[in-house]
């Protein structure tokens, strides 16, 4: 593919990072001069958010002790973890790490403008995993818009009213719920899937860059003899990529240790929830939809460090299988410092799990029906 097509690729990752960022700040409203203002702005979502969760958890204490629908009340556990997890996400893309990621995009950039050793090898690397980036990503846009419309036609706009703003009495009653809670309820699930997608994209990025490094070890094994400058031109100019790379790994490491805690916790917690009320009380189909769709998000979660791991694993393959023999004495130390310093393969990490992968993924599935089973076991 043309360094063109890489371009476009890049192109919209950057539409998609620009519309999250606007989503997140609300930069679609009228531009004001003045910080103060932006500040406000920024803050609006995230107060909606914290307000709904500090009225339902209000909500489930004064329902304590007292009889209540199980459905509703189990709902009003979901929805603070829910929000829980959006708050987190808001604050660590748009707040705390925002320079952080800003300094991905540059980096990323420099991957696709900048002209190296590695420009061909990316040029056929990078833009099949983008698009496939783009269209998963798509996809998953469809299928949340979908289950939100789906959810409110089924439950005639009640599926938003786990509690009030106001009065019962008062005219502004159902209108006023409907529209806050709507909003936040869209707000929460585009939040949570635009975060996960842009972590996909992130991988994505990176999954490159070391399929492109491992690529660039095969020219190693060639038939041909390489030349010694040639060998220590591929050996360090490789190296700087790799451990560049590395160094930008670690970073995102930090951002997604918060991120995946607080991912991994609420979801346990509304996947037993919901797994209960769909077997324990009269449920609306709506509440079959949800168990799929959290365990679908935990899966896509796992599935970008499995990418991470699976291509940070392929370096040291690559390098090891290499005519390191044919190499001058001076190269085959170089050799095996790289050897070394690309050994250990990069994984994602949080509270409890050394490391999120596929098998982590399985490990979340057998805890998540473990405690459901208790669940059950103690309510009946």
């Amino acid at each position: 593919m043309s360094q063109s097509q890489l371009e476009d690729s890049h192109r919209k990752f950057k539409a998609y990072l620009k519309f999250l960022f606007y989503t997140t700040q609300l930069n679609f409203l009228p531009d004001c001069r003045w910080r103060c203002i932006k500040y406000i702005e920024m803050a609006i979502m995230p107060s909606l958010l914290i307000l709904n969760t500090v009225l339902a958890l209000t909500k489930f204490i004064s329902l304590i002790g007292k009889s209540f629908d199980l459905a509703g009340f189990l709902y009003l556990i979901i929805m603070p973890c829910a929000w829980a997890q959006v708050i987190v996400k808001f604050f660590i893309t748009a707040v705390f790490y925002k320079k952080e990621m800003d300094a991905f995009v540059r980096y990323f950039d420099c991957q696709v403008f900048n002209t190296n050793i590695l420009t061909k090898i990316r040029q056929r690397i990078m833009p099949r995993t983008i698009n496939l980036a783009n269209k998963f990503g798509s996809a998953c846009v469809v299928a949340v818009s979908g289950y939100h419309y789906f959810s409110l036609t089924t439950t005639k706009f009640t599926s938003v009213l786990f509690f009030s703003y106001v009065a019962e009495t008062s005219f502004l009653h159902v209108p006023l719920n409907i529209i806050l809670q709507s909003i936040s309820m869209v707000y929460s699930i585009w939040l949570m899937t635009l975060v996960d997608i842009l972590f996909l994209f992130m991988m994505v990025y990176f999954k490159g860059e070391f399929d492109s490094i491992s690529l660039l070890f095969g020219e190693l094994n060639e038939d041909r003899i390489i030349p010694d400058k040639d060998c220590e031109r591929i050996l360090l100019e490789s190296f700087k990529f790799h451990m560049k790379a590395n160094e930008m790994l670690m970073i995102f490491r930090r951002i997604c240790w918060f991120n995946l805690l607080v991912q991994f916790s609420t979801s346990l917690v509304y996947i037993c929830m919901v797994l209960y009320m769909t077997n324990s009380t009269s449920t609306t189909s709506v509440f079959f939809i949800i168990p799929p769709a959290v365990v679908g998000q935990t899966l896509l979660v796992c599935y970008t460090g499995e990418i991470i791991k699976s291509s940070s694993e392929g370096v040291p393959i690559s390098l090891a299988a290499t005519k390191w023999y044919q190499m001058s004495i001076e190269n085959q130390r170089f050799y095996l410092m790289v050897l070394t310093f690309t050994q250990q393969p990069t994984v994602l990490s949080t509270f409890g799990m050394n490391e999120v992968s596929l098998s982590a993924f399985l490990k979340i599935l057998k805890m998540t029906f473990s405690y459901c089973a208790f669940l059950y076991t103690i309510f009946n």
